[in-house]
C-alpha cells in the first residue's frame, strides 16, 4: 500500500470503531496516511509520502493510537500514543498527540 491507495482504505473508524476517538489532529492531518487494520489492536498512521510495503522492505515509523480508556488499551505501556521506528524500537510513548506527531514526522524525515 502507498499513499495512492488512501481512497480505497477503510480507515480507523471502519476498522476499530468510533470508541477509539482518534483526535482530529491525527486523523485529519493531510500528511498522514491511515493504515489501520482490524487485525491490529488499535488505529495506526504513517507519513503519507513514505511507501508501506507489507511483504518486504523496511517498515516506516508508525503512530499507534490506542483506546482513550486506559482499561481498554491493547498495549499497557503507559501512554495512549506510541511511535515505533522501522526496527520496532519505541520512539515515543505518552499521552500527547502533538508530541507523538512531532516524533513521527521527525523520524520519518518529514520535518
Amino acid at each position: 500500500m502507498n499513499s495512492t491507495t488512501k481512497g480505497n482504505w477503510n480507515g480507523w473508524r471502519a476498522e476499530h470503531g468510533n470508541e477509539f476517538d482518534v483526535p482530529v489532529e491525527v486523523h485529519q492531518a493531510s500528511d498522514l496516511l491511515d493504515i489501520s487494520w482490524h487485525n491490529d489492536g488499535c488505529p495506526s498512521f504513517i507519513v503519507a509520502s513514505l511507501e508501506l510495503n507489507l511483504t518486504d522492505g523496511p517498515v516506516p515509523p508508525m503512530l499507534w493510537t490506542d483506546h482513550p480508556d486506559p482499561e481498554l488499551r491493547d498495549w499497557d505501556m503507559g501512554g495512549r500514543y506510541i511511535v515505533a521506528g522501522d526496527d520496532h524500537k519505541f520512539l515515543y510513548i505518552g499521552d500527547s498527540a502533538d508530541e507523538a506527531l512531532e516524533v513521527l514526522r521527525k523520524a520519518s524525515g518529514a520535518l
